[in-house]
């Protein structure tokens, strides 16, 4: 998606409170990578689900407020986890 952002890279850690601001960078044009915890982000099992099917790749709030280029999953509070993230 080209726009005003287009050749910045976000990398979201931020909560389900806070992800509509990296959906508003995605929309400007910036890659936005997410990195969720274990289990998957907090807003994918929030309702509504499409077509009311249990599954946190459904969840509508998620699929509105999010804008994703790519996500990874990290434990960043272990050791292991936050050593990944400090190399990529």
């Amino acid at each position: 998606m080209s726009g005003p952002l287009e050749g910045l890279r976000i990398v979201e850690l931020a909560s389900e409170h806070a992800a509509f601001r990296g959906k508003m960078l995605g929309d400007l044009g910036a890659e936005v990578i997410v990195v969720e915890p274990p289990g998957g982000h907090a807003s994918r099992r929030l309702r509504t689900l499409r077509d009311d099917i249990e599954d946190p790749e459904r969840s509508l709030w998620c699929g509105h407020t999010t804008h994703r280029s790519g996500a990874s999953v990290l434990d960043l509070d272990t050791l292991a986890g936050g050593d990944q993230f400090a190399a990529s």
